[in-house]
C-alpha cells in the first residue's frame, strides 16, 4: 500500500494518494491488534512449554505465567462465571484460617493443612477464593485438570476472559478448569 501511495504521489493520473491514508491507518491498527494476539499466543505456547511468561506490570497488576493474564474478576459473593465475562477489578489474597482451611458455600470446609508440598509452590499463586465443581470435567489438554461434581477446590487465578480458572485441588495439584463448570466464592480485600 505504501508503494501504491508513492506511485499515486508521483503520478496523480493513476489515483488519489490521500484516498489511501484511511486504509493505511486501518491496516496499522489491524497490525497492532494482530501483534497483540501474536504475543498472547506466544505466551500460551511458552506456558505450555513450562516457561515463565512475564508481562509489564502496574501498581494494580501482578506477574503471572498463565494463559489468562489480562485481569482478575471482582465479586464478593458466590456466582457462576461464564467464558468471555467482562473483567472489572483485581483481587488481592487474604490470609486463610488457622488450620489452612477455608469456608466454602454454606459450611463445607476444605482442609489443606496436611498437604505435602513446599511453600515456594504456593507463593507463586496465592489463594484468592474457593469453588465447587458444578459438573464433572475430564481434562484433555495440557494445563487443564480433571474434577468431579461437587469437588471443593481453591481458586488461584480467576477467569481472565478466556473461560478458564486456575484451581488447586486438595491433593495439591493445580490446573485450569472451565469457569462455567464451577461456582466461585472470592475472598474480599
Amino acid at each position: 500500500m505504501l508503494k501504491m501511495k508513492d506511485v499515486y504521489i508521483n503520478n496523480p493520473a493513476l489515483g488519489d494518494a490521500s484516498s489511501l491514508d484511511k486504509k493505511l491507518e486501518e491496516n496499522a491498527q489491524k497490525l497492532d491488534r494482530l501483534n497483540q494476539e501474536l504475543i498472547k499466543f506466544e505466551n500460551y505456547m511458552a506456558d505450555a512449554e513450562g516457561k515463565v511468561v512475564r508481562r509489564h506490570s502496574t501498581a494494580n497488576d501482578s506477574l503471572s505465567n498463565s494463559p489468562s493474564e489480562s485481569s482478575v474478576q471482582s465479586n464478593t459473593g458466590p456466582y457462576i462465571s461464564a467464558p468471555g465475562t467482562p473483567i472489572a477489578h483485581h483481587y488481592a489474597p487474604i490470609a486463610g484460617g488457622e488450620d489452612g482451611g477455608e469456608e466454602v458455600d454454606g459450611g463445607g470446609e476444605i482442609d489443606y493443612a496436611d498437604q505435602e508440598s513446599t511453600e515456594e509452590e504456593f507463593d507463586e499463586f496465592p489463594v484468592i477464593g474457593s469453588c465447587r465443581a458444578l459438573y464433572q470435567f475430564e481434562a484433555m489438554n495440557e494445563g487443564s485438570i480433571s474434577m468431579e461434581e461437587n469437588e471443593q477446590m481453591l481458586i488461584l487465578e480467576q477467569d481472565q476472559g478466556d473461560g478458564w480458572t486456575r484451581v488447586r485441588k486438595k491433593n495439591g495439584s493445580d490446573g485450569f478448569v472451565p469457569s462455567s463448570y464451577i461456582q466461585c466464592t472470592l475472598y474480599g480485600l
